[in-house]
């Protein structure tokens, strides 16, 4: 696809696998699929780590060119969603209409963030250690500047 247009979204890379095994052990247990949450700590952190890699190495080896891709971190969309918005359709050169850009201020009011609760959860159910993790994705949250949402101590 030579003419894609690529937003990617950064959040920090521990609280992201530690979230996304906990989203998968709920969605297997909804289904009767019982599993030991470790598992889902493995997997995620072997498809995030060779995820973020392959990432990387198309960033830099030119593959993708930069104005194809516009980089938002997961602070900026919570700051201030609209600007973010704003940001990607400047960046592809598109319109945003009056009326598109009213119907996503529409959404934003009537779905506030945390509306529904919190998902809460910890990385040592899923055998996670957070200081690995950050050791893992350390060139990935260096190369992005994204900042720890979890506390490494603690």
């Amino acid at each position: 696809y030579p003419d894609a247009r690529i937003v990617q979204t950064h959040r920090d890379p521990v609280t992201a696998v530690v979230s996304v095994a906990s989203l998968s052990s709920v969605l297997h247990r909804a289904f009767g699929r019982q599993r030991h949450p470790a598992r889902f700590g493995r997997e995620v952190t072997t498809r995030w780590t060779e995820g973020r890699e392959r990432s990387l190495e198309l960033r830099r080896n030119g593959r993708v060119p930069p104005a194809r891709i516009v980089d938002v971190h997961l602070h900026e969309v919570a700051a201030d969603p609209m600007s973010v918005v704003h940001r990607i359709y400047a960046q592809f050169d598109l319109p945003l209409s009056a009326a598109t850009e009213t119907r996503m201020r529409t959404f934003l009011a009537g779905h506030p963030r945390n509306a529904q609760g919190r998902h809460e959860y910890a990385p040592e159910p899923f055998g996670l250690d957070r200081e690995d993790l950050a050791r893992r994705f350390r060139a990935y949250s260096e190369h992005f500047g994204v900042r720890p949402e979890m506390p490494l101590q603690g």
